[in-house]
């Protein structure tokens, strides 16, 4: 990927619809953008296998030892 993004790919075993869907249900889900989901970056269909790549956030966490409380953020 040329933006070094790491990403994961998932294969979607228990998906059972035909291509039309599937490549229907991928775009929909491609453009969702918030900082809570992984972003849908390819997709690909055929009878026995159903890749995705997403994207992965890598978190950081920030700790204070006054409070004790843990924060996450997202880089």
């Amino acid at each position: 990927m040329e933006d070094m993004s790491t990403v994961v790919v998932k294969r979607l075993k228990e998906v059972v619809v035909g291509r039309r869907e599937f490549e229907q249900q991928m775009e929909i889900i491609g453009m969702i953008r918030h900082d809570n989901v992984a972003e849908l970056k390819a997709y690909y269909y055929s009878k026995d296998d159903k890749p995705a790549v997403i994207t992965v956030k890598e978190a950081s966490s920030r700790c204070s030892t006054e409070t004790e409380e843990c924060m996450i953020e997202y880089l």
